[in-house]
């Protein structure tokens, strides 16, 4: 932590210390943004009063280190706005994935409901079924196996009667559910498979820059001492554990699915055939950063080459989602270990 009161209690200042104060004080300002409940001692330096410390900076080599970490601070700057973005953007798919999911879950709580629900008939539907009953079985009354039935008065929900034969209409809750449930996929299947997956690519490739900028952020850290920096962080365990529920609920809805008895029998299989090839849960595992390309990050910032150079930036060495060579490179690290 760099102790900015001690410092600016200073007569002069080392490039170091001029770089580690300036971007602590970015962080806490950032910070203070953020919250409003700063404590008073992390309070942002007048910039005049930093100029005159600059200038202190008698040598070549201090004004060197300094203008090092200054390319650390336009580097933090200028990606913390990135990654603002690539939280949002995360966020974002997250909630179409749930609110698929969430319907989903609610169409088959009212097929559940409309299953639990009595047969209804009309009265003259009624007498006619129960005229028919005692015809094919005299012996047998109608009612000891169909117990659970509600009869409609005349008159009482005339639309939802057919005017020729007198009997109900049942509502076609299938038909009404289509657009919600899960077997509503299939009918523009290609197109509906491809923004599915159009979400989950987004959030993963998200979610992966996040967990790759933290990644820099604990570099930073550790190699030129600014714990500050963490404040900058990435909210990537919040994301995490949402997608962890989601998931979660994915796997008991694909449970209910499974024993669930539905009066169309293919619509079981239209259901299982969304959730095992369109809605599956995410794999946490693709969004893990690779110890290689940590590793080559590493190397590059030493010396602040890679706040300089572009081609050195740790955006395009560690942040860039490229899911089939980052894959490949964690397929190596399992099998390495």
């Amino acid at each position: 932590m760099v102790d900015i009161n001690k410092l600016l209690n200073k007569k002069s200042w080392s490039g170091k210390e001029l770089g580690q104060l300036a971007i602590a004080n970015l962080m806490l300002t950032y910070k203070r943004a953020l919250e409003t409940n700063s404590p008073a001692t992390e309070l942002t330096i007048n910039p005049s009063d930093f100029a005159e410390m600059l200038k202190t900076l008698k040598t070549s080599k201090e004004k060197e280190i300094y203008n090092g970490y200054i390319a650390i601070y336009n580097w933090v700057t200028k990606t913390m706005q990135v990654t603002i973005s690539q939280e949002q953007q995360a966020q974002l798919q997250f909630n179409k994935l749930f609110n698929i999911i969430k319907s989903a879950e609610i169409a088959e709580d009212i097929y559940d409901y409309f299953k639990k629900l009595p047969t209804v008939m009309t009265e003259k539907q009624y007498h006619n079924t129960v005229n028919k009953h005692k015809q094919k079985t005299p012996n047998k009354d109608f009612l000891d196996k169909n117990d659970d039935i509600a009869i409609l008065k005349h008159n009482e929900f005339s639309n939802n009667v057919d005017k020729k034969t007198g009997c109900y209409i049942a509502p076609n809750i299938e038909k009404i559910l289509e657009k919600l449930s899960l077997e509503g996929f299939l009918i523009d299947r290609d197109k509906n498979i491809r923004n599915i997956e159009d979400i989950r690519q987004t959030f993963t490739s998200s979610l992966y820059f996040l967990k790759a900028f933290n990644t820099c952020l604990d570099l930073i850290m550790s190699m030129y001492d600014i714990e500050e920096v963490k404040i900058a962080e990435a909210h990537v365990n919040f994301l995490e554990n949402n997608v962890k529920a989601l998931n979660n609920n994915i796997n008991i809805l694909h449970q209910r699915v499974s024993d669930t008895e539905y009066k169309n029998k293919e619509l079981k299989e239209k259901k299982l055939t969304v959730l095992n090839n369109m809605i599956y849960p995410i794999d946490l595992k693709k969004t893990i950063v690779p110890k290689k390309r940590i590793e080559k990050t590493k190397q590059a910032m030493k010396n602040f080459r890679a706040f300089k150079e572009y081609n050195l930036s740790p955006v395009n060495l560690l942040c860039i989602y490229d899911p089939v060579a980052i894959e490949e490179e964690l397929k190596s690290e399992r099998e390495i270990r």
